[in-house]
């Protein structure tokens, strides 16, 4: 008679065992070794010393480096390495800890999506864990570069908003997940700018019409509003600060270098059918 209760038991515990097994084997790829290896020139120096230079102007609206305005992008990225700088020093493991931290948290995102979409513990955890071991988040994951913690909040957003969508029973509830989705779209905008709403709308537009949660399409308003009231204190204090960060910034960053025929990273499309063996290798 107890048998089946033995049994559930039993899974969750092995189960749990994976998980402590899966955060020391994260913790030993991308944490410990974050102190181990110099810093990779120009992209992880620069990256480390706008918020060294944040930290000794004591100017934390407008990013520079060498003393000159840097406005490639928004600060948040900058703020997060320069309160690791403040905890732990100025170090390479506090440069890079910003960035591993959101490669976990990113995994455990990908795990609650999973399992709040109805599939077992360990398939979740087996999600997690493929993620974590493929190359390119491993890459990018212990560098101190503003691309984790963009898919971070990203992911975040997402998965909030599939959350939403699932609680239509509750509207209180439902207005929660969607917006704490805005805030985390908007601080992915903070991060890298446009591409944060770029994404998530040739994502989330589709996942509404495919499952007809149509009512979605006007409550996504609280999205909308948090990501806003999220970017607009940063967005007037700069503007104030007397600099042209918005017109550097959406003209020369954006429409431009989209725009332009010598477009950074400009490649073929045949390259992704190169490039995504290589990083998604497990």
């Amino acid at each position: 008679m107890n048998t089946p209760s033995l049994k559930v038991t039993k899974t969750r515990d092995t189960t749990g065992i994976l998980m402590l097994i899966l955060l020391l084997a994260y913790l030993i790829a991308y944490i410990l070794p974050s102190n181990l290896r110099p810093l990779l020139i120009p992209d992880e120096s620069r990256y480390a010393e706008i918020p060294r230079e944040m930290i000794a102007s004591g100017d934390w609206v407008e990013p520079h480096l060498v003393n000159l305005r840097y406005f490639e992008k928004p600060p948040l990225g900058y703020w997060l390495t320069a309160i690791s700088i403040r905890l732990f020093g100025e170090n390479n493991f506090a440069v890079r800890l910003s960035s591993a931290l959101s490669i976990g948290l990113t995994a455990w995102f990908i795990w609650l999506l999973l399992i709040r979409s109805g599939y077992s513990p360990r398939k979740a955890l087996l999600a997690a864990a493929i993620f974590l071991t493929l190359f390119e988040v491993f890459v990018i994951g212990t560098l101190a570069i503003l691309d984790s913690p963009f898919a971070l909040l990203i992911t975040a957003g997402m998965v909030l908003f599939y959350l939403a969508s699932d609680t239509t029973e509750n509207r209180p509830r439902q207005r929660y997940y969607l917006s704490a989705s805005g805030v985390m779209f908007g601080l992915a905008f903070l991060t890298k700018g446009f591409l944060a709403f770029a994404l998530p709308g040739i994502v989330l537009l589709p996942f509404i019409l495919i499952t007809k949660h149509y009512n979605l399409l006007w409550r996504s308003a609280w999205v909308v509003l948090f990501a806003v009231l999220i970017i607009l204190p940063w967005g007037i204090a700069i503007q104030l600060h007397g600099s042209d960060f918005w017109h550097y910034f959406i003209w020369e960053e954006h429409i431009r270098r989209f725009l332009s025929k010598t477009a950074q990273h400009a490649a073929p499309f045949s390259f992704y059918f190169v490039a995504l063996p290589v990083i998604t290798f497990p």
